[in-house]
This record gives structure tokens, C-alpha cells and sequence, in this order.
């Protein structure tokens, strides 16, 4: 795994944020996820 797309460096790192807001701040997975989800299709 040497080499990572863009998107799944990106993905990777919003995942790691998310982890940690909701650590920080009891943020519900998933209203996080339901943004990411149109975050996505917005893309494609």
C-alpha cells in the first residue's frame, strides 16, 4: 500500500477527524456519516 489515491488519503483523514470530534465532542456517528454520504454523491 505505497502508494494512496487522493480520495482515500482524504477518506482517511476525515475519518481520523471524525474519530476525534467525537471523542471532543459526543458528536452522533451518525449525523457525521449521513454528511459524508452526500458529501460523496455530491462528487460523483
Amino acid at each position: 500500500m505505497s502508494e494512496q489515491s487522493p480520495i482515500a488519503a482524504t477518506l482517511a483523514q476525515a475519518d481520523t477527524r471524525r474519530r476525534r470530534i467525537r471523542t471532543q465532542h459526543g458528536v452522533t456517528l451518525s449525523a457525521l456519516d449521513q454528511t459524508e454520504e452526500e458529501f460523496v454523491a455530491g462528487e460523483s
